[in-house]
């Protein structure tokens, strides 16, 4: 004897959308939200007390990196336009 078991649908598939079956009583409104002004202000000043900022040194060493390593590509992709020169003048050369 087999046991099946049924199992529910995942409501984000099969027929459904935004995560509500189709046919329920959720409907979506077209209208746009109110936005108090004040309460934004006040929501934006939140956030912004909740950012780390790095240091100047940080901020050094970052910029110097930068600069390292772009002009280490900078050699190595000389480098290799140099050798795709060399090797394109031998081949045409003939």
């Amino acid at each position: 004897m087999m046991i099946v078991e049924k199992a529910e649908p995942n409501p984000l598939v099969l027929g459904h959308t935004n995560g509500y079956p189709l046919g329920s009583s959720y409907k979506q409104d077209s209208t746009m939200a109110v936005i108090n002004p004040l309460r934004f202000t006040q929501q934006v000043r939140a956030e912004i007390t909740k950012i780390v900022w790095p240091t100047r040194r940080e901020t050094m060493i970052t910029t110097v990196m930068v600069f390292v390593m772009a002009f280490v590509f900078a050699l190595f992709f000389f480098g290799v336009d140099q050798l795709v020169q060399f090797v394109l003048n031998l081949v045409l050369a003939f």
